[in-house]
């Protein structure tokens, strides 16, 4: 005979996973909700990314949502991904993938600075980081500018330069008063793993939120899949556990006015 707890063994996980895909239905697919949390005021967007790869692996559910509301987007790499000399062919990889995505390729922008090497052990400058953002921002007329959070999600010092660098932009006031920044929730590894069960959680606490449906879920997978070069066996768990391939969630980036200026380098110390 089967104990009671043993059942509850069996009943809660099935029940944790039914409930989280009832909900993942509801936010992505009925028009009552999946607009809740959509960032307003939005129509030319700037996703910054770091490497090749990143615009899918990470903001891929944000890019697709952003394209079927026709918005005008817009892509900023600061590097070619070349930390194992294959910038040329990430560079390619990256252009069509952003074209499954909903990404001109003729909007998509890589940048290759000699002080800004795809490189874990080498700290990008907040100031250079910033122009060259503000600059796109400047040129493009950019409403929206979407990068990583100050965690960078996977810990990568590159990432983290990006949030470090729209912070620069902020705590200097330069940035064009049009112009919102948002910036991607780092969650825990537990978290980044387990697919559509962190949906619930994610949503309900999130200040902008953006989720695929059944119907779009394969297009980030079908992205990431472009970057072949990138393709290893531990990519492939990435792909289809990943909550990222599922719901991206925000915050506005708003600085408190006491905010450390040497708070983003010191991170990216611990993060080295």
């Amino acid at each position: 005979m089967v104990s009671t707890k043993g059942m509850l063994h069996v009943i809660l996980p099935v029940f944790v996973l039914g409930f989280s895909m009832l909900f993942h239905f509801i936010v992505s697919n009925l028009k009552s909700y999946k607009n809740r949390k959509d960032i307003s005021g939005v129509h030319r967007v700037l996703f910054v990314i770091a490497h090749p790869d990143d615009e899918c692996m990470f903001f891929g559910p944000t890019v697709v949502q952003l394209h079927h509301k026709g918005c005008e987007l817009h892509l900023l790499c600061l590097s070619s991904g070349n930390y194992y000399q294959r910038g040329s062919a990430r560079k390619r990889e990256l252009r069509a993938s952003c074209e499954i995505l909903g990404i001109d390729p003729s909007y998509v922008t890589v940048i290759e600075h000699t002080k800004m090497p795809d490189n874990p052990k080498v700290k990008w400058r907040d100031d250079l980081v910033g122009n060259i953002i503000l600059k796109q921002i400047m040129q493009l007329d950019i409403d929206t500018v979407i990068t990583f959070d100050r965690n960078g999600v996977s810990g990568h010092s590159n990432h983290v330069a990006l949030y470090c660098g729209v912070s620069y932009l902020c705590r200097e006031s330069l940035l064009p008063s049009s112009c919102k920044i948002y910036t991607l929730h780092s969650v825990s590894s537990l978290r980044k793993y387990i697919g559509v069960i962190d949906v619930p959680f994610s949503y309900l606490f999130a200040q902008a939120a953006y989720t695929l449906s059944h119907k779009d879920k394969s297009l980030p997978k079908k992205a990431m899949f472009a970057h072949s070069s990138q393709m290893l066996w531990f990519r492939w768990f990435y792909v289809y556990l990943s909550r990222y391939m599922i719901i991206n969630t925000y915050s506005q980036l708003e600085l408190p006015s006491d905010e450390d200026p040497d708070s983003c380098a010191s991170e990216d110390e611990k993060l080295d």
